[in-house]
C-alpha cells in the first residue's frame, strides 16, 4: 500500500536501484491516486519510469501466485507487512525489514524471526541497505545471486519447519 511508503525508506529503493540496474521496483497500486506522486519522486531522484512498476488487487489467488514471482519482498518500516508478509513468507520469498519502536512497525520482523529467517531483519536503513545489497549482488543472467537463492531456500524451509506456520502450535 502506497500510503507506507515514506521518504527515507523510498531514497534507501532508489539508492539500491541505481546499484542494480536490471532490478526494479514492483509496488501495488493501491491506491491509485499515489502513483503519479511516486513516479514524480522517482523522476525527481533521477530513476527511469520502467524501474517501478506497478500491480494491481487481484483474487486471492491470482494474488499468490504473483506474490511468489519475487526474488525479493522489501518491507516499509514506518508500517510494516503484516497479512502480506505472512503470504510472502508462505509462497517463500525472502523479505528484507527493519521497524521503528510501533507496533505496526515490527509485525514483519515478528514475523521473520518466527520464521527463523533472522538474518531478513535489519536494525536501521543502512543495515537494510546493504544487506538489500549483498543478496543482489552477483545476480546474473537474470536469475538471482547464490546468496539470495540460499535465502529463497531457507524461506521455502521455514514454510514447513518454523513455529509462524505450525497451525497445530498455534491453536
Amino acid at each position: 500500500q502506497l500510503y507506507k511508503i515514506a521518504p527515507p525508506i523510498f531514497k534507501v529503493w532508489v539508492g539500491i536501484l541505481d546499484k542494480f540496474p536490471t532490478a526494479f521496483l514492483w509496488l501495488l497500486k493501491f491506491p491509485s491516486v499515489a502513483v503519479p506522486q511516486i513516479r514524480k519522486e522517482a523522476e525527481k531522484q533521477g530513476l527511469a519510469e520502467d524501474r517501478i512498476r506497478f500491480g494491481t488487487t487481484l483474487p486471492k489467488k491470482e494474488y499468490l501466485e504473483r506474490g511468489a514471482l519475487a526474488d525479493l519482498f522489501l518491507d516499509t518500516p514506518l508500517v510494516n507487512a503484516h497479512t502480506s508478509a505472512t503470504d510472502i513468507l508462505w509462497a517463500g520469498v525472502p523479505m528484507i525489514t527493519t521497524g521503528k519502536e510501533s507496533m505496526i512497525s515490527r509485525v514483519a520482523a515478528s514475523l521473520c524471526l518466527a520464521a527463523g529467517r533472522s538474518e531478513m531483519v535489519a536494525v536501521n536503513l543502512a543495515e537494510y541497505a546493504a544487506v538489500v545489497g549483498q543478496l543482489l549482488q552477483g545476480a546474473g543472467n537474470g536469475g538471482p545471486s547464490p546468496r539470495l537463492q540460499r535465502l529463497k531456500r531457507l524461506t521455502r524451509h521455514s514454510k514447513e519447519h518454523s513455529p509462524l506456520f505450525d497451525t497445530r502450535l498455534w491453536t
